[in-house]
């Protein structure tokens, strides 16, 4: 039987029986039970943005139209900085989120060209922009190896 511990406490028996009895009834997946943590991190492995809750078969684009990130960005509640030229430039350029292409393409968020016919600029700038969204899976890898009970399924 797991024990509480001072950082959580544990699923008791009840809640456990419950959750099976849930899955039985209603005839769902076990993927209609599983929690999806959505975030946002800075340059600095900091997380900024967090949203938890939303279950259900459901992608990375339906939790951002639910979430408060998603719905502040739609109404320009940010409060973004102002556009800025980028060292050596002259062209100034807006403060933007890097995403993956599960997400909606808007001014605000930047997310990879699709993969079929991309050209060698394209290609470019997709390796890049993955890399930079890689400060997010990294923040993601911190967390989960700091508290360890997020690398399985709960």
């Amino acid at each position: 039987m797991k024990q509480d511990t001072n950082m959580r406490t544990s699923v008791s028996v009840r809640n456990r029986l419950e959750i099976t009895l849930r899955f039985l009834a209603t005839e769902e997946t076990y993927r209609s039970l599983i929690i999806i943590l959505l975030g946002m991190c800075n340059a600095h492995y900091q997380f900024t943005d967090i949203n938890i809750g939303v279950n259900g078969p459901i992608n990375d684009g339906g939790v951002y139209r639910k979430c408060n990130l998603g719905k502040s960005i739609r109404n320009n509640w940010l409060n973004f900085p102002p556009s800025k030229s980028l060292p050596g430039r002259s062209k100034e350029v807006p403060y933007v989120i890097i995403e993956d292409d599960a997400f909606p393409l808007s001014d605000r968020l930047l997310k990879p060209y699709p993969l079929r016919g991309m050209s060698h600029s394209q290609r470019i700038f997709n390796y890049r922009l993955s890399r930079a969204r890689r400060l997010t899976k990294n923040s993601f890898g911190i967390l989960a190896n700091r508290f360890r009970v997020l690398l399985n399924p709960m």
